[in-house]
């Protein structure tokens, strides 16, 4: 009994040493945000009296204008964003957010984080489209209605680019228009929701 009880301590010990050094680099706090805002048991976060769009973007999407303009195109990364707002603001949305990462748990994070504040969400997983059911499932926890769009025609490039997890939780695909797919997405995410 003595040995299960200095087992027990020295767990403790090891437990509080890692909330110590998680809260040293700001991990614990944040993971302890994140705990609470995944609580099934937690009511839903007030809906915004204000309509809001989530543009995802994920790996090399930032790379616009660089990565193989005969495939994607010359406009630029930046060029996209401007159209994402100019679009949103012609759709009737208060407000678009961009967010762009090349990390798969950030991506889902963004999903996760859109839960209560966002009327809906456009995304372009890049290639997470063809491999991640952690975003589909992500996607599909939050349950906000969404759009997926990519800027060269996935369907008519090689087979595992055909292949879409995202789909699964979107209303609407729309692929080979260059970056003009974000604003079709954000004028139909519109029209899906009311606006």
């Amino acid at each position: 009994m003595a040995k299960d009880r200095a087992a027990e301590g020295s767990q403790d010990s090891s437990v509080d040493d890692l909330v110590s050094l998680l809260d040293s680099i700001g991990g614990a706090s944040q993971a302890a945000e994140r705990a609470d805002a995944a609580d099934p048991d937690d009511e839903a976060p007030a809906q915004h009296d204000t309509a809001r769009v989530l543009v995802i973007n994920g790996p090399n999407i930032n790379m616009l204008g660089i990565r193989e303009p005969d495939i994607y195109g010359h406009d630029t990364y930046r060029a996209m964003l401007q159209l994402c707002h100019d679009a949103a603001q012609e759709a009737g949305f208060t407000e678009c957010t961009c967010f762009q990462s090349n990390h798969e748990g950030d991506l889902i994070d963004a999903i996760q984080d859109a839960y209560g504040s966002y009327s809906g969400i456009v995304i372009n997983p890049g290639a997470y489209t063809h491999t991640s059911i952690a975003i589909l499932d992500a996607a599909k926890a939050v349950g906000l209605p969404m759009v997926e769009v990519h800027i060269s025609n996935v369907d008519e490039r090689e087979e595992f680019r055909r292949v879409s997890y995202i789909r699964a939780a979107c209303f609407e695909t729309i692929s080979g228009l260059g970056i003009e797919g974000y604003r079709k997405a954000i004028l139909d995410l519109a029209a899906h929701i009311g606006l």
